[in-house]
């Protein structure tokens, strides 16, 4: 369902069972979710109301014991979160600013 996990599979889990917002701060700076704009979504450069000024951290996000576990489903599942038949997960949270400030970061197009 998400490829970037078989990419970083310490991101699969996060380190306690009380929430998820832990999983995507541990990624590197450069990983490709800079491109989507995760960079100011986790507080790198907050923009205002996507982050807890606190923690840099997604605001209004439920535990993971909040969520519906469902037969067969993985351990810590954020399925919940956005609908049954959600393909996104967190890219639903990303915004038209975050991409044009992620943008920004952008020096080249070589890798």
């Amino acid at each position: 369902m998400y490829p970037w996990l078989a990419l970083r599979p310490e991101l699969r889990y996060p380190r306690s069972s009380g929430d998820f917002s832990g999983i995507i701060p541990r990624m590197k700076l450069h990983s490709p979710y800079l491109i989507c704009g995760a960079q100011q979504h986790w507080g790198a450069k907050s923009i205002k109301g996507n982050t807890s000024t606190m923690t840099g951290h997604p605001a209004n996000l439920p535990k993971f014991s909040d969520l519906p576990l469902n037969k067969g489903d993985p351990l810590f599942p954020a399925r919940g979160l956005y609908g049954k038949d959600d393909q996104l997960g967190f890219l639903n949270r990303q915004t038209d600013a975050m991409v044009a400030e992620a943008a920004k970061e952008i020096k080249t197009g070589e890798g």
